[in-house]
């Protein structure tokens, strides 16, 4: 059986070796190795790109406000919004001024949660 770790190159010499009578079995059988070939390198390659996509999302959300570091990045230690992220207390302090409106208005949220027991949803 074929590896299909293999490049294509290999696999139509492969096929080239059998004998004369099954010519036109392993012409037929070449070609649809090479289109499925290419529609795994082109599936791999789409694949590929909505992974970068996610990434590139996830690492600006996941990312120090400040520096854009992403290394040990924590949320907000106040709100612990994950919308806020800090590699530093010194950064969280620096930026404060940009983050407290938000900041206080989720505590609020979160301390109404705490006190009914719910989100405030019923």
């Amino acid at each position: 059986m074929l590896s299909l770790q293999r490049s294509p190159d290999k696999i139509r010499k492969d096929f080239l070796r059998l004998p004369t009578q099954h010519a036109g079995t392993v012409c037929c059988h070449w070609h649809r190795a090479n289109l499925w070939y290419r529609e795994m390198v082109e599936g791999a390659s789409i694949l590929m790109k909505y992974f970068r996509a996610d990434q590139e999302k996830y690492d600006a959300e996941h990312a120090c406000k400040v520096c854009g570091k992403f290394e040990g990045s924590r949320p907000c230690s106040k709100c612990k919004s994950k919308r806020a992220m800090y590699c530093s207390a010194a950064h969280e302090e620096r930026d404060w001024p940009n983050h407290k409106g938000i900041c206080k208005a989720l505590r609020s949220i979160h301390d109404l949660a705490k006190e009914t027991g719910n989100l405030g949803l019923e």
